[in-house]
């Protein structure tokens, strides 16, 4: 179903589903082959579609620089299919698929295959389809490819390891329970939504509850008939991308795919409306995860339907002055505004949904922010069909489409899949270009469906009543109906009619796609560059993707002189809400004009640009003049700023998981760290003589530090250095010293209850006998070798939880290697017990695995850092590392990839056994109970110290300055 986006190259594919070229894929012959598929001008993949003789659609994808082998297989049978007697059977499937196939029957196989080839496989199920991926090193294809096609096909489907997956199952559906979104889709299956559509039934994913034997349906049985119904060649759509010649690919693709038998699958028409009764408020208590208002439209099929919500999306989300989202957002009512829309093939109706995000004001004036959305509503269809806002869309999605490259990650591979049951193959990646094609009327014609007549309103906060409590979430809700008069401009007082305007053409659309480097200069590792000024700057061209015209830009203004530490947290960012409050309207040209725009709140400013560079520099200095120039004088502004950063704080707080919650361990490992439970009360406490000190002191005393990588040469850099001391003069022979935890040996417990069912734990450890790169490496090892075994011990074997894993995990310059696991029936003392049990396990995994097999692992390590990026960003994220902590050596990935070759199997046990089952450098427990448990579930091991905050813990870690002079960089 087609979702909407503008920002960037892989969310615009997200956006080519719709009815309209049903004609086109239906004039296409069985054994016809697509090629010259039609793709951005810097593309240099060959690509071609296949039709196979069991009906399946292949894309074969290869591509010069790949550094990985991918493939994603889609089956067009998700929870629209399952049977009402057994709801979520489809996701229910998806996991008994991966427990053993016919050829490879033992269900860890699939997994260490990929764990040992440099690689991840997962599956995810929707309502319209289930999708199968993998990525592996580049020469592993063919095997990765006859074990996942061999696993579709001919599942084992055994009684015994299909059942035990039912406990992850629910252990995700009880992850999943506090999702605004998933409450919102509840309420609204149970109480809007057509009980004669299939979305009116809910669980996709299912659980306990919905997959079990009942007397006139037999589970596994019902499994079993499921797959041999739907898992059919003939509704099968896969992309297979790789570095492999495309000829070779076209083999392995026919070879594998072909043994999906074609069962000739009939996927059921959707005859039916999803929504049937207009007109209806539902009351969602959303539990302080949500504060919303969300408009809902079902749209008949009109003409290019498609066409006319691409051109109302773009202005309904438009930020600049005299938008709904601009009056709505300047008068305190709201934090954002943004829609979505459905243009499906299946069903007799699109959809959008404009979804709007509210202050804690907004929530007591719900019913005039409506009226402002449809009043605005009314003048786009009045005053705003023009053909100047249609042309600057059209430009937009055509710069995107001609000069910008796809960056092949699996998710846009996923998403080819998917996309190709419904796309004809010559338009799976311009399609979104029906733009060109629209027609003042048809947007007309699509406006007369989006009005209050046609309207179901949501209005979700903490403070909604209600009289229902769902069967699947337990959603508490209530529903009743409206009148058009309710919203009416004489029964709302203080409306917004006279503020709403156009908004003015946007001035950063870019047209100059040339490339920046006449001279062809080379570089493996950013430059310093000579400036009168003394700053830290950066730059060098793509290493790799040189004909590539965008650049990544990253600039650091930092104020030396710190804050108290309460302060130095909270000031900056009620500066930058003030600020934005003020200026975002403006700002959000960017978006819309190829240019990813990122701005960051610290003890400074940090301002990242990605995209074409044409009008960077621009808006660089734009924003900075409007920032120096800028007054924090206003008591009202400071008071909402206030409130919506204490907002943030505890929707950040109400939207985390049991997991989330125990990974937040490690931030206490950072200098700047702030708990939450600190930093609320002290917000209260912030003067806007607060605001103005910090605005001066950045304004009189910063440092500057500028890193680019792409389409800027070196005199192009040293530009916006000048622009940026010209409005930020100062003096940059120092630069603030960077401060990271001392490592010494300990044993720490953090122990929290949290107000939600599952539980949570992470073991973790770290060697201060190693240096941080060292401990990146082994780490890396360790996760490499030990995950696919922990995940098959405690996740398949054991039924924990849903997600398990060994992974490193980020820690001060370093990484720690971290053992986790999520669940929603044990207690963490239960759960640490069980990962314990492992590390002998381990142990002997390690000790036996012969030494072909570990040198393996330490070609794909060592091949991952030296190997071509898979794409720019890639490339900047490697050097961007050494940038932020002010390395200026040997790039950090050349110095691990020297390490890694140094490396032997021995070293890596040692390194265990020092770590992990001795424990002689740092471990660190964190541990996570549910509401309905008690303290009596946590573990505090002998000689371990517990905490019961983030800020206990952070006060007992001392941090060591490194400083940095700008004579030592020369």
């Amino acid at each position: 179903m087609l979702k909407n986006k503008y920002l960037s190259w892989l969310s615009i594919v997200l956006i080519a589903l719709s009815v309209t070229f049903l004609t086109a894929c239906e004039s296409v012959k069985h054994d016809e082959i697509f090629s010259n598929i039609p793709r951005s001008k810097i593309d240099k993949t060959q690509q071609v579609v296949l039709k196979l003789e069991n009906g399946a659609k292949v894309l074969i994808i290869e591509d010069p620089e790949a550094t990985q082998s991918m493939v994603s297989i889609h089956v067009a049978a998700g929870g629209y299919e399952d049977p009402d007697s057994q709801m979520g059977l489809a996701h229910f499937l998806e996991h008994a698929i991966f427990m053993g196939s016919q050829k490879y029957p033992i269900p860890t196989d699939i997994f260490n295959f990929v764990s040992n080839h440099s690689g991840i496989i997962n599956a995810i199920t929707s309502n319209t389809g289930t999708t199968f991926f993998f990525r592996v090193e580049i020469n592993s294809l063919e095997e990765g490819l006859d074990r996942l096609t061999d696993a579709i096909a001919h599942p084992k489907l055994e009684d015994k390891s299909s059942l035990a997956e039912l406990k992850n199952i629910e252990s995700e559906f009880q992850s999943n329970r506090h999702n605004f979104y998933r409450q919102y889709n509840d309420a609204m299956a149970e109480s809007i939504y057509n009980p004669k559509h299939p979305i009116s039934r809910q669980p996709t994913g299912g659980n306990l509850d919905s997959l079990k034997d009942k007397p006139d349906s037999q589970l596994m049985s019902e499994l079993r008939n499921f797959h041999n119904k739907y898992y059919s060649g003939n509704i099968v759509n896969a992309v297979v991308y790789s570095k492999i010649p495309k000829n070779q690919l076209v083999k392995l693709a026919s070879q594998y795919l072909n043994q999906i038998p074609n069962k000739k699958a009939q996927l059921p028409e959707i005859k039916e409306k999803r929504i049937i009764e207009k007109q209806k408020i539902l009351h969602l208590q959303s539990e302080d995860k949500g504060r919303m208002i969300v408009l809902n439209f079902q749209i008949p099929k009109l003409k290019n339907n498609f066409a006319a919500l691409s051109y109302i999306d773009y202005l309904l989300q438009n930020m600049q002055s005299g938008t709904a989202y601009d009056v709505l957002f300047k008068n305190n009512l709201i934090t954002g505004l943004s829609s979505s829309y459905e243009v499906t093939y299946l069903e007799p109706e699109d959809e959008l949904n404009i979804y709007i995000s509210l202050t804690d004001k907004g929530i007591k004036q719900q019913d005039l922010i409506v009226n402002t959305v449809f009043n605005y509503l009314e003048l786009i269809k009045n005053k705003g069909i023009q053909k100047d806002y249609f042309e600057q869309l059209k430009q937009t999605l055509a710069n995107n489409f001609n000069h910008l490259k796809i960056d092949y990650s699996l998710d846009a591979i996923m998403l080819l899949s998917s996309l190709m049951q419904e796309l004809p193959a010559n338009h799976l990646y311009n399609y979104y270009l029906i733009p060109d094609k629209m027609k003042p009327q048809e947007i007309s014609d699509t406006l007369g469906y989006i009005t209050l007549k046609n309207a179901n309103i949501t209005y979700a906060s903490q403070k909604e009543k209600y009289n229902q409590i769902s069967k699947y979430y337990k959603t508490k809700y209530q529903v009743s109906p409206f009148s058009v008069d309710r919203f009416s401009n004489e029964n709302i007082k203080n409306n917004f009619n006279a503020q709403l305007a156009l908004p003015p053409l946007n001035n950063y659309i870019a047209d100059d796609f040339s490339i920046n480097n006449p001279e062809n200069i080379h570089r493996t590792q950013p430059k310093l560059l000579n400036n009168p000024y003394g700053l830290l700057i950066y730059a060098m061209p793509s290493g790799y993707f040189k004909d590539n015209p965008n650049v990544y830009l990253n600039i650091e203004i930092t104020n030396p002189i710190r804050f108290t530490k309460d302060k130095e947290y909270i000031i900056p960012a009620l500066a930058d809400i003030i600020f934005f409050q003020q200026y975002l309207g403006e700002f959000s040209q960017y978006d819309y004009a190829n240019i990813d725009w990122y701005y960051h709140f610290s003890n400074g400013q940090t301002i990242f640009l990605h995209g074409v560079p044409q009008h960077m520099l621009s808006l660089t200095k734009d924003f900075l003049t409007k920032f120096k120039t800028f007054s924090f004088d206003n008591p009202e502004a400071l008071q909402e700023a206030k409130l919506q950063f204490q907002r943030s704080l505890i929707e950040k707080r109400a939207n985390m998981g049991a997991l989330d919650n125990a990974f937040e361990v490690f931030d206490a490992f950072s200098y700047d760290f702030i708990d939450d439970e600190k930093v609320i009360p002290a917000i209260k406490q912030a003067t806007l003589n607060d605001l103005n000190q910090y605005h001066s002191r950045l304004l009189k005393d910063n440092r500057t530090k500028i890193f680019s990588l792409g389409n800027l040469n070196d005199k192009q850099v040293l530009e916006f250095a000048n622009t940026v001391e010209s409005i930020f003069p100062s003096d940059h022979s120092t630069y603030p010293a960077k401060y990271f935890p001392d490592m010494k040996p300990n044993k720490m417990a953090y122990t929290k209850k949290i107000n939600q069912e599952n539980n949570a734990v992470i073991a973790a450890y770290y060697l201060p006998t190693k240096t941080p790169l060292e401990n990146i490496i082994y780490a890396r090892f360790l996760s490499y070798i030990l995950n696919e075994s922990f995940f098959y011990h405690l996740r398949t074997e054991k039924q924990l939880g849903y997600t398990v894993g060994v992974s490193e995990i980020a820690l001060a310059d370093g990484k720690i290697l971290a053992f986790y696991v999520e669940s929603a029936n044990k207690t963490p003392k239960e759960l640490y017990a069980n990962i314990q049990e492992f590390y002998q396990e381990g142990l002997a995994l390690l000790q036996n695995m012969p030494d072909e097999q570990f040198n393996k692992f330490k070609e794909i390590i060592h091949t991952n850092l030296t190997g071509i990026p898979q794409d720019m960003k890639d490339e900047f994220t490697e050097h961007n590392t050494d940038f932020n902590i002010n390395n200026t050596g040997t790039p950090a990935f050349k110095q691990m990839a020297k390490i890694t070759k140094s490396i032997k199997k021995q070293d890596v046990i040692n390194y265990y056994k020092q770590a992990v089952i001795d424990e002689q450098g740092v471990a660190l427990l964190s541990e996570i109970i549910g509401k309905n448990q008690t303290s009596s579930g946590f573990v505090v091991p002998k000689g371990y110290q517990q905490y019961h905050t983030l800020d206990q813990l952070h006060n007992k870690i001392t941090f060591s300055p490194i400083n940095i002079k700008n004579s030592e960089r020369e």
